[in-house]
C-alpha cells in the first residue's frame, strides 16, 4: 500500500478486513505506524467491515457470487475442499 501513489482507502479497508479476519489484527495495527493516510484510514475501517467480510467469504465458498470472478473463486474453493 505504501508503494502505491494514490491507494483507494475503501479497497485498502477490504483487503485489511480479510487480513484481520484471518488473524492479522496485531500486524495491521503495528503497520499503521508511519503508514500513509489511505492505509491508516483503511485499517480503521477494516475493523468495522469484519461481519460483512465474513458474509462475503461465506458467499464465495457457497458459490453465490454474481460475477465471473466470484464464480471462479468459488470453483477454486470447491476444488480445495
Amino acid at each position: 500500500v505504501t508503494r502505491l501513489e494514490r491507494p483507494d482507502a475503501q479497497r485498502v479497508a477490504w483487503l485489511l478486513a480479510h487480513a484481520v479476519r484471518n488473524g492479522a489484527a496485531k500486524e495491521v495495527d503495528r503497520a499503521k505506524a508511519g503508514a500513509n493516510a489511505a492505509f491508516v484510514e483503511g485499517a480503521a475501517k477494516a475493523l468495522t467491515l469484519q461481519d460483512e467480510a465474513r458474509r462475503y467469504d461465506e458467499s464465495l465458498r457457497r458459490g453465490d457470487g454474481e460475477g465471473e470472478a466470484e464464480r471462479l473463486v468459488a470453483a477454486v474453493f470447491a476444488k480445495g475442499a
